[in-house]
């Protein structure tokens, strides 16, 4: 079964469809080219994205306690940080 939502206003404002367009698929992008340290920590970022994952994977499957996946997480989390501010000043 296919439900069509309708709020109502696209009759009211012929415009909202290509506004809506223009905010999602934007002709020029505004972005710069990143650096060597915003690609290194975008990859540090990913990096800490998947450790958590198999932490909390982990810890649901009984494999690790709630404390020890907390507290390696919160010592990943930090060492983020501080990588953040290292790549900051540079």
């Amino acid at each position: 079964m296919l439900f069509i939502l309708d709020d109502g206003m696209s009759n009211l404002n012929p415009n909202r469809n290509s506004n809506l367009n223009t905010f999602l698929y934007p002709k020029t992008s505004g972005k710069v080219e990143p650096t060597i340290a915003d690609k290194v920590f975008n990859a540090k970022l990913q990096r800490y994205a998947q450790q958590a994952m198999y932490l909390t994977s982990l810890e649901t499957g009984g494999k690790i306690s709630l404390e020890d996946c907390y507290n390696t997480m919160k010592v990943m989390w930090q060492d983020l940080e501080r990588s953040r501010e290292y790549y900051r000043q540079g």
